[in-house]
This record gives structure tokens, sequence and C-alpha cells, in this order.
């Protein structure tokens, strides 16, 4: 029986001016999600400390209220005060934590990056179109109305995707030196071609999404004819395999086929 894929997910679409409208709002955490969210919180300021901290976030299906318990992770960050190491045993400890008190939680995501960073550094371009587009503040200072509004064009395209052909070239290592988490690899990088696919064809849709569903549906309607390849990757980002010939061979593949046409039309 073929493995079933839920078409869920959502598109941020643009208002009057052009400019991408976030529909991730803190008031739609909601119930238990809610309670995990604000456990999350406490131990964030307990063990990180409210010194060092400037603000938290969460984004993703939960910012958006969409999550659904035993698939859906908590994906957060925090913005520091200054740059700084944070400790690392301490980050696992909190992980740890909310999965054993919450199990309906699959996996919580920790990021650290210093505010001034964030807010004045290229490099951070990617967390600021984050903040202003998926992310909600549940704790400390919301800087959304410091970070500019960003309007789906290939400038954007091209600023916002990911080094693919690096990715692909760290998993194929991976595979090779690692047996343990094949599909831990796989289901992460299937997830960044899928969404590298969307970023070609952003300027056409005049929208953005992260969302596995939407990225291969709108992939699909601008390139027909890679829709079958690309519903390979769908259903290996949800339903990834311990089949590292599979997963080469996708890579080699229609990876380096999105490598290229990125290239070719982001630069």
């Amino acid at each position: 029986m073929e493995k079933k894929i839920l078409e869920i997910g959502t598109l941020l679409k643009t208002d009057k001016q052009g400019f991408l409208v976030k529909i991730a709002n803190k008031n739609k955490i909601k119930g238990r999600l809610k309670d995990s969210v604000d456990y999350l919180v406490k131990q964030y300021l307990k063990k990180i400390g409210n010194d060092k901290i400037h603000s938290i976030w969460i984004r993703g299906s939960i910012a958006k209220g969409e999550a659904i318990e035993n698939i859906s992770d908590i994906d957060s960050f925090c913005l520091i005060k200054k740059e700084e190491d944070i400790d690392k045993a301490k980050v696992s400890e909190i992980k740890s934590e909310i999965c054993k008190k919450f199990p309906f939680i699959t996996k919580v995501e920790m990021s650290f990056i210093p505010i001034q960073n964030l807010l004045n550094e290229s490099r951070y371009f990617g967390w600021r179109f984050t903040i202003k587009t998926q992310a909600v503040c549940v704790y400390g200072e919301d800087i959304n109305d410091k970070i500019e509004d960003f309007e789906p064009s290939r400038i954007l395209a091209g600023k916002i995707q990911e080094n693919l052909r690096k990715r692909i070239n760290q998993v194929k290592e991976k595979l090779k030196n690692d047996e343990r988490k094949t599909k831990v690899f796989c289901s992460w990088i299937m997830k960044r071609i899928l969404r590298q696919g969307f970023i070609l064809v952003m300027d056409k849709e005049k929208a953005f999404t992260r969302d596995l569903y939407p990225c291969y549906k709108i992939f699909s309607k601008y390139y027909p004819e890679k829709e079958k390849e690309m519903k390979k990757v769908l259903k290996l980002a949800i339903y990834p395999t311990s089949d590292k010939k599979q997963i080469n061979r996708i890579l080699d593949d229609f990876g380096e086929w999105i490598i290229k046409e990125s290239e070719e039309i982001l630069g």
C-alpha cells in the first residue's frame, strides 16, 4: 500500500504593494502546543540566562497554527545580546527535557544569533527574511518593524537560495561515513531540494512557502516534465529511505539538474 502524502501547507501571499504578508501569529499557538512553547521559553531563560537573551522566536507550523501533534517539531531560535559561545550541553538538555515532558513534540530546533549581527550584516539576510515572513516573537523585543519588507522576486530568490551543491556533497560524505543516520540525511537533503525547486519559480508565483507539499505542487506547475522526479523527492522527504543507492541516484541526477537550473536562472 502506497504511503499517503498529506496535501497540507500554506503560501505567503502579497499585499497591494507586492510585499509578502506574514501569516504566523503568536495567538495561533494554542493548547498543549502553547504549553510546550511556554515551557521552552522558561528553559531558555533558566539554562541560557535572561541576561544573554534579547528575544526568543518560533517559526514553522506551530507559529502558523498548523502543527500536527506527533508529526510537527518546534522550530525555535534565540537572538542573543552579544556574540558568544553557548553551552552545547545545556542546549541538548533543553531539547531532551522538552521531548520528554511533551512526547507529542517530535524534535526541537534551537539556534542562536547575535542581534547586532542579524540587523547589520549581509550574511544574516536569511534570518532577517525568516523573522519578517515566518517567525513570531514569544519573548523579548519584537524587531519585526526594524526589518525591511520583501517582494517575491528573482533578486530575493537569489539571496535566499541555499548552496545546494555544498549541501548535497555534505550528505554524500555523511552517507559514506555514518550508517546509523541514513534516513535523517535523506529527509534533510530532500527537503532542501524541494525548497530550492520552489525558489526557482517564486517570482512567477508571487508567493513564498517552505511547506513541502506546496513546494512540490507549485514547482510542478511550472516544470510539468519534472513532476514525477519531484514527487519522488517529496516522498523521500516525508518517508525517507535507508537505501543509499537510491538517495545517491536522485542526488546525482535530479539534484544535479536543479543545481544547474538554479545557476542558470538565479546566478
